[in-house]
């Protein structure tokens, strides 16, 4: 299933809901989501969906970084969420974890999602 989105209007929140497999090949039309997203006037944050996600690829890390400066001049903000754990440690390798906030389904914050787990 490709990429898609859902506007919260009570929020300003666009959910991208990413592909089962985001590649260099689905890539462009998730881009083309955010990009459409960042357009809008009534959209004030991006939030990348993760659920349905079992791979990304470097070309789908630079829609995120692309949208994300693109949203920044605009005064937006992008999120990342439900992102599953086979996929935490390509954030950490790439130090995307430290660029993105994680967001719960409601769009709420969740702090230190990135702290590694107690010992």
């Amino acid at each position: 299933m490709e990429a898609y989105f859902e506007i919260d209007p009570e929020t300003g929140s666009g959910r991208i809901y990413l592909a089962e497999n985001e590649d260099l090949y689905t890539a462009p039309d998730t881009k083309s989501l955010a990009l459409e997203l960042l357009e809008r006037e009534d959209i004030r944050s991006i939030i990348f969906d993760h659920s349905r996600s079992t791979y990304i690829d470097s070309s789908t890390q630079g829609v995120f970084i692309k949208t994300l400066r693109k949203a920044k001049d605009l005064g937006k903000e992008v999120y990342l969420s439900n992102i599953p754990q086979e996929l935490t440690k390509l954030y950490e390798i790439t130090g995307l974890y430290y660029v993105f906030g994680v967001v719960d389904d409601d769009g709420n914050p969740i702090e230190n999602f990135w702290q590694p787990p107690s010992t």
